[in-house]
């Protein structure tokens, strides 16, 4: 869902000393610092360079069952997985299966969500992939919450389909002329996913296993069931945003989640581990996911803008040579950054999906990583 935006703030360390992974002890002892600092019930980590990967958890899973948590607990990567929607579709760009310049109309102009979408004849594969389409964010829209809320107080479970949540926008026409702004929309990477799906007549995670997940060895796994056992619970923040769509408190009950995790799908739609992000952020960077001159492409495209300073590719949020995306999902947090100037990834996720100072996690991290013995 929701994009982590503290992914924004830049990481300022002197150049390192030395540059090696910490052991896994001497991680484990930072996280237990970090996970007091900023009181979550957990805290998940790796940091990943050439060499290897270590990796450490600290904390409960669930704390009223005491559950302590593990490296190999998932959690849902929010949106991180946008990531992979767009590698996915950068591969398929690779093999010209579809074109960054095609319109969108091309490949869903029949479907009856499109044709409800004023000027959306205007908008191309590459605007999707940048926010740079006007597509409203039904994350934000008052009939979306609305319907959130009516849904839980009659006690149904919370799952949509993507033509459901597209639908909320259709009424509210683009924000901007596509091509002219920047506005982050989950509903835009939702009709990519349409998209993907319309041009090649597979499914978008049968697309992610085949062109991404299995060539790399990657063990995301695709977010399509609310009863996964082997899944950290989520503690929702009492926040009024949290509270009206009624992602507050324990997030997993009776073994069911209360939002259904494949109502983000192509907005996210993964369970991840920071191990699985390091690997494939890492992979990404290093030429192993897609050719090293489509990713030179996926971070030299967006609009740039000198008052933020950063941008957003394809897929990617771009600050100098920190690359990477943050993700939020009720119940949890997750971000992942590959420093290019150490070639190093760092991912970490926690079971909360309270405000807590991310920059802090990074900054100790990389720090722990140049100052490794």
């Amino acid at each position: 869902m929701r994009s982590c935006l503290l992914f924004l703030i830049g990481v300022c360390l002197s150049s390192p000393v030395l540059a090696e992974l910490p052991g896994q002890d001497k991680l484990a002892s930072e996280l237990e610092f970090l996970q007091l600092a900023l009181d979550l019930p957990s805290l998940s980590a790796a940091i990943r360079d050439d060499s290897g990967v270590v990796a450490s958890a600290v904390g409960y899973a669930d704390v009223e069952e005491g559950l302590v948590q593990s490296t190999y607990l998932s959690m849902p990567g929010g949106s991180t997985g946008k990531s992979f929607v767009a590698a996915t579709a950068m591969r398929l760009v690779e093999e010209h299966a579809i074109e960054l310049s095609d319109p969108i109309a091309l490949y869903v102009g029949k479907k009856s969500w499109f044709q409800a979408l004023e000027d959306g004849e205007k908008i191309t594969v590459e605007h999707l992939l940048t926010h740079s389409s006007g597509v409203p964010d039904h994350v934000d829209d008052f009939d979306f919450a609305l319907s959130a809320l009516w849904r839980r107080i009659g006690g149904d479970r919370l799952t949509y389909k993507p033509q459901e949540l597209i639908e909320f926008v259709l009424d509210d026409g683009l924000q901007f002329e596509p091509g002219t702004d920047f506005q982050y929309s989950d509903t835009g990477y939702l009709m990519l996913g349409l998209v993907l799906e319309a041009a090649t007549e597979l499914t978008y995670y049968e697309l992610l296993d085949q062109l991404v997940l299995k060539p790399n060895q990657l063990q995301a796994r695709p977010a399509v069931s609310d009863t996964m056992s082997d899944i950290s619970q989520g503690y929702g923040s009492w926040s009024l945003l949290s509270w009206f769509g009624g992602f507050t408190g324990r997030l997993i009950e009776d073994g069911m989640m209360k939002i259904h995790p494949l109502t983000e799908w192509t907005g996210g739609g993964l369970m991840t581990t920071p191990r699985t992000l390091t690997q494939f952020y890492h992979q990404l960077a290093n030429g192993q996911i897609v050719k090293p001159d489509t990713y030179a492409q996926m971070l030299a495209a967006g609009l740039k803008s000198s008052e933020r300073g950063w941008h957003y590719g394809y897929g990617l949020y771009v600050d100098g040579l920190v690359v990477g995306h943050g993700g939020w999902f009720p119940g949890y947090t997750t971000n992942a950054r590959y420093f290019g100037e150490q070639n190093v990834t760092i991912a970490f996720q926690s079971n909360t999906d309270a405000d807590y100072d991310q920059r802090l996690i990074f900054d100790r991290l990389l720090a722990l990583y140049t100052q490794a013995d």
